[in-house]
């Protein structure tokens, strides 16, 4: 997990929601890690589900362009689910395309060793085709039932 001080964490959090603030309905429709509904016995606001899941990061990595405030891309590797460690990668609408993908699971997959899973939805090609570039092979496709759409999914895993 990362080990930040307080102020660290804090700006960290107020970052992230900046994020999710600005990002664009495109990429929150496909990156529900921050979405309230359907985290067993959560209750409480966004502010509070973004601290809880900074908690189990190993790394966060948001990357903000050239004279720009707010971030326009987002990425993590948490290690909050059963043991394993998960990538979760979310780049802003305005800014897809520029290659920043590329460059969070390059640098999030340098700071871990081991094996690492995600979901891509099925139909997010670009992301798809991204992550077996660096290695990341489908284990099985699946209706992802913790979100209201029922999205489908393609499980994958990087050894």
């Amino acid at each position: 997990m990362q080990e930040n001080s307080s102020n660290e964490n804090t700006k960290l959090i107020s970052d992230i929601e900046d994020f999710l603030d600005n990002c664009g309905h495109e990429c929150l429709k496909a990156f529900r890690y921050y979405e309230p509904k359907g985290q067993k016995g959560y209750q409480g606001n966004r502010k509070e589900l973004v601290a809880r899941r900074v908690e189990s990061h190993i790394e966060t990595i948001l990357i903000t362009l050239s004279g720009g405030d707010a971030p326009v891309a987002y990425g993590h590797l948490d290690a909050c689910h059963e043991g394993k460690v998960w990538l979760g990668l979310c780049v802003a609408d305005d800014a897809q395309g520029l290659g920043l993908g590329r460059v969070m699971i390059k640098y999030l997959l340098s700071k871990y060793d081991g094996e690492v899973n995600m979901t891509v939805d099925v139909d997010n090609t670009p992301s798809i085709n991204l992550c077996k570039q660096y290695g990341f092979e489908n284990t099985r496709t699946n209706v992802k039932m913790n979100d209201e759409r029922g999205s489908i999914v393609n499980y994958m895993r990087k050894k």
